[in-house]
């Protein structure tokens, strides 16, 4: 629900500021479609990654718990849909000529779509080593089942030098879209962030989305990676962890 929100929200402001004339994304002339802007871009991007997130949800995933607490569910539809309204607003919804996209721009395109690609295929790793759901067994069983199972160490391809591939992509990919959408004049306004700061701030929601998604994300890395090496200890039968395998980036963190 909350990915779905995050691209329906999202596209809900959008479509409000395009109705009012406060937003030029898509103009209705079909001449003036051609070449779509960086913000068009931006808007497609958006979606598709929060589409494809609530695919990944719905049919892919396999969770450990049935439930998650209310206050995590709370945070995070706070998070994906106050982003969601505040980039729309003021960052998607600013004046930009229609232009071709300029080198960085194309390069912010590119990481988007292979970090999207390879977050899509590391969940797909993630997914084959938990087990296949056991209807048959009783709630209790299967629990019990799972809790066994839950910890199983991945080995190979993108997790040779990093426990936590998506998170890298993930991170990549916002990297990627503020690239291609880069900082609107009110950021750098100095004047607007005597008069109006909140606006001056706003204008880096963009920016301070990817962050504060990387510094979450980097926090249950560091978490979860303590874990998988203290269980991961080479007794019992268990694999010895890999002492190289970094928990985000390769070869530094």
């Amino acid at each position: 629900v909350s990915y779905t929100g995050a691209a329906a929200v999202f596209c809900t402001a959008v479509l409000a500021q395009r109705s009012s004339g406060s937003c030029n994304v898509f103009p209705p002339t079909h001449h003036a479609n051609w070449p779509l802007t960086a913000r068009e871009i931006a808007i497609i991007c958006w979606v598709l990654h929060f589409v494809r997130r609530a695919a990944e949800s719905a049919w892919l995933h396999r969770y450990s718990q049935p439930t998650v607490p209310i206050f995590d569910t709370a945070t995070e539809f706070l998070y994906y849909w106050v982003f969601a309204v505040c980039i729309a607003h003021s960052v998607v919804c600013t004046d930009s000529p229609r232009a071709a996209l300029s080198a960085m721009q194309l390069s912010g395109v590119f990481l988007w779509f292979l970090a999207e690609v390879g977050n899509c295929h590391v969940h797909i790793q993630l997914a084959r080593l938990r087990p296949p759901p056991a209807t048959a067994e009783p709630r209790e069983g299967r629990r019990r089942a799972g809790a066994r199972e839950a910890l199983r160490l991945p080995e190979g391809q993108c997790f040779e030098l990093v426990s936590f591939p998506h998170y890298l992509c993930e991170i990549s990919s916002w990297v990627g879209w503020n690239l291609l959408i880069g900082l609107p004049s009110p950021a750098l306004d100095a004047a607007l962030w005597n008069t109006h700061p909140i606006a001056a701030l706003e204008a880096w929601s963009g920016v301070l989305f990817a962050c504060l998604g990387a510094a979450i994300m980097t926090s249950w890395a560091d978490e979860k990676h303590s874990k998988l090496r203290q269980h991961f200890n080479g007794k019992e039968g268990k694999p010895r962890f890999p002492s190289h395998r970094k928990r985000i980036l390769p070869y530094i963190y």
